[in-house]
């Protein structure tokens, strides 16, 4: 019986640490501003296009 607690209890421990450890990941995860995005894709676009020719 014992067994089954224990094992209760490690799933939710890893439960714990794997929420945990999604919100570091989402807190750390730099986010580009929508501008910043648009401006990098046209240029990247406009010299692929320009090597390409």
């Amino acid at each position: 019986m014992s067994d089954h607690s224990s094992f209760g209890m490690l799933v939710s421990a890893d439960n714990q640490r794997s929420k945990a450890r999604q919100d570091r990941l989402a807190e750390s995860t730099p986010e580009l501003p929508n501008l910043i995005f648009w401006f990098l894709l046209v240029t990247m676009s406009v010299t692929g296009i320009a090597l390409g020719m």
